[in-house]
């Protein structure tokens, strides 16, 4: 199929996916960004699968405590929800809100995370 065929992408993905969850966070984020990658090539920078991918790469360096990364790729997906079909009351949406006040706590940005609140 080749490695940027979308079925060798979702399969790299959902091995992402257990390694985050085994606690191998650094081989996580490689294959995100590597899916990350593949899905810009595949369906663009600005479509739900990529942002997706964008929000799971996050998680693994939220994993890692690489907040300020972590925090600048939550931003993008938010911008990308909130001026596409997902709205501010879409649990989506919400998600990427509270991941971003969470990352922002965590470095210490009290008032800047309740903004997000």
């Amino acid at each position: 199929l080749g490695e940027n065929h979308a079925d060798t992408v979702a399969s790299v993905k959902e091995l992402a996916n257990l390694l985050l969850m085994r606690g191998t966070c650094g081989e996580a984020a490689t294959l995100f960004r590597q899916v990350v990658h593949r899905s810009e090539l595949l369906h663009g920078i600005e479509h739900h699968e990529t942002m997706t991918s964008v929000s799971d790469l996050a998680n693994a360096l939220t994993s890692m405590r690489r907040y300020p990364e972590a925090e600048a790729l939550n931003r993008r997906v938010l911008k990308w929800r909130e001026a596409s079909v997902w709205t501010a009351e879409h649990s989506d949406t919400y998600s990427a809100l509270t991941n971003i006040a969470h990352l922002l706590k965590a470095q210490g940005k009290v008032s800047e995370a309740e903004e997000f609140c």
